[in-house]
């Protein structure tokens, strides 16, 4: 019980910590015109703030707040951040898009996206079709 009441306390403290150093951190915006996937999480076309609560952890939500997703970004190291306002990448295949990196001018938010089981099983179906991926980029301010 004590154990239960413990990890509770600090989740608690963990997510206000989150909260806290969000506000802190850069932020993109971008208009993305098509329902996309972060993850294993579908949004729709909408206004996103993308954000980074943590090295290496990214949140996109959008900015009424109605949808979000939070993701691992891995640093693309041998890449330099961008110094102009950034774009956000996404692969298509079909007509299903899949946030793949984010560019930024902050390296807290500059970086690729783990490929997601569904993108996986979306590539090999389009593969499987004779289709390809595409490339789909959204400025950022």
């Amino acid at each position: 019980m004590k154990r239960i009441s413990v990890v509770s306390i600090l989740s608690i403290a963990a997510l206000a910590m989150i909260g806290s150093a969000q506000a802190q951190q850069p932020v993109a915006q971008a208009k993305v015109p098509f329902a996309f996937t972060v993850g294993d999480k579908t949004l729709p076309a909408d206004t996103y703030r993308v954000s980074s609560p943590s090295y290496g952890l990214v949140l996109i939500q959008s900015t009424d707040r109605k949808y979000a997703a939070m993701s691992l970004v891995l640093s693309d190291a041998a890449k330099p951040w961008s110094r102009g306002k950034g774009e956000l990448v996404f692969d298509k295949y079909g007509d299903q898009y899949f946030l793949h990196q984010i560019e930024s001018s902050s390296p807290a938010i500059h970086g690729h996206m783990p490929v997601s089981k569904s993108e996986k099983r979306v590539s090999r179906e389009e593969a499987s079709l004779g289709g390809g991926v595409e490339t789909a980029m959204v400025a950022a301010e």
